[in-house]
């Protein structure tokens, strides 16, 4: 993969692909990873923390889906600015007939005119987008610290968890076994009724 594409640190150092490769290797997504790395300046143990801490990893995830849909939607705007260039409105309504066809939303369109985009189109897109993205907008280490825990919720639920769960039930064992014996009972007779 190329280093460039996964951005570069605030310092404008390139993701280091030997340190997300061992992120990779224990489980984490490549894009997260490198994400994280990014964010870190490649400290690895300052990723990982922030990698396996929960909050902070949803942080990461969030960040990077807001990222894409943005780079869509800006290759979007320029494959249509390119066709209005060239006067081709029927590369415009491909564009926008793409999207409408499998059902996209405002930020689906884009990949999948890409998806039926010749080869021409595809490789007119600018792969440094990705890296202007990583450069317009970081997620801050520090943003990621995990919110204040709300006590008063989690004794409602702690107090849900803690009480007998049987006791949820309006389940009274002998009556619903009286039922089921008659009805047992009421099979047999029948059985013995169509045997004679």
């Amino acid at each position: 993969m190329n280093p460039q594409r996964l951005g570069t640190t605030e310092k404008g150092n390139l993701v280091d692909l030997d340190l997300r490769e061992k992120l990779c290797k224990i489980g984490y997504s490549p894009e997260l990873a490198a994400e994280a790395l990014r964010l870190t300046e490649n400290g690895a143990d300052r990723a990982l923390d922030m990698l396996s801490n929960p909050d902070a990893s949803d942080a990461l995830q969030l960040g990077l889906m807001e990222r894409q849909e943005r780079r869509e939607e800006r290759r979007k705007r320029a494959r249509l600015a390119r066709a209005e260039q060239h006067g081709d409105m029927q590369s415009h309504q491909q564009v926008n007939a793409a999207g409408v066809a499998s059902g996209a939303t405002s930020a689906e369109p884009a990949s999948a005119a890409a998806a039926t985009a010749g080869p021409s189109e595809v490789a007119e897109m600018d792969p440094l987008d990705d890296q202007e993205d990583f450069q317009e907008e970081s997620l801050d280490p520090d943003d990621l610290v995990p919110e204040t825990r709300d006590v008063e919720a989690e004794d409602e639920l702690i107090q849900g968890v803690s009480r007998d769960p049987l006791a949820a039930y309006d389940v009274h064992v002998s009556e619903e076994g009286q039922a089921i014996q008659e009805y047992l009972d009421k099979i047999a007779s029948m059985q013995g009724i169509c045997d004679a």
